[in-house]
């Protein structure tokens, strides 16, 4: 499939990928997360779920919980060896409807994380994502950002299970794929070897260029649902 939007292109300095969960560093965003460690970047991950409701053995949530998190260190160790990514870790109840008071805990808390770790891009689900965690974390993002307002950095939204309109998209150089693929293979609690990977396949192909075997779309955060479009 061939886009109307240009390659992405990082910018110099830190990164900041807020995942929902272990797996999206991987689904939505880990061609930009490659971009940026080989241009030498700091890369910080954020996990704020603990993503213990994808439990299909009947494994405790507090070992799932753990599981996941060692399984998300070991596909950061994959997908970046030479950045050593930090991984900060909010291990949040996956799966909770947040309230208001909730959102703006959570926006505060990431716009304290921004000025500390001040990171030149952030990256972070776009606000259709289908997901209703990609959407929460997605609105405390925005949140944070519409604070910090000329201060805050550049933001980046991904997709993982919904369409957006792109502005960019990562097409990452020879051996890449292979790369994103065994980064998600790390996700063996959540059949990294066969839906994970069918789903980083079919869209992977659908989001090449022209010219290129597979892409990863990129666009301003937020992005909005465009009418008369998948959302």
């Amino acid at each position: 499939m061939t886009l109307l939007a240009p390659p992405y292109e990082p910018l110099p300095g830190r990164a900041l990928f807020v995942v929902p969960h272990p797996d999206d560093e991987v689904l939505g965003c880990g061609a930009a997360l490659l971009a940026h460690a080989r241009a030498g970047a700091p890369i910080d991950v954020l996990q704020v779920f603990d993503g213990a409701l994808g439990n299909e053995d009947g494994v405790a949530r507090a070992e799932l919980a753990l599981r996941r998190e060692a399984e998300l260190l070991e596909s950061l160790q994959v997908l970046a060896p030479e950045a050593s990514p930090t991984l900060i870790s909010w291990g949040l109840p996956e799966g909770h409807a947040p309230t208001s008071a909730d959102l703006a805990a959570a926006a505060a808390r990431l716009e304290q994380l921004i000025r500390t770790r001040r990171p030149a891009t952030l990256f972070a689900p776009w606000s259709g994502d289908a997901h209703p965690d990609h959407h929460s974390v997605s609105a405390a993002v925005a949140a944070a950002l519409d604070a910090m307002g000329p201060e805050a950095p550049r933001a980046v939204a991904y997709e993982v299970w919904s369409d957006l309109e792109p502005d960019w998209v990562v097409t990452p150089e020879t051996g890449d794929w292979a790369t994103l693929e065994r980064a998600l293979a790390c996700h063996g609690s959540q059949g990294g070897e066969s839906e994970l990977r069918a789903a980083l396949r079919e869209r992977g192909r659908r989001r090449a260029l022209s010219g290129a075997a597979f892409g990863q779309a990129l666009a301003c955060f937020p992005r909005r649902p465009v009418l008369g479009r998948a959302a």
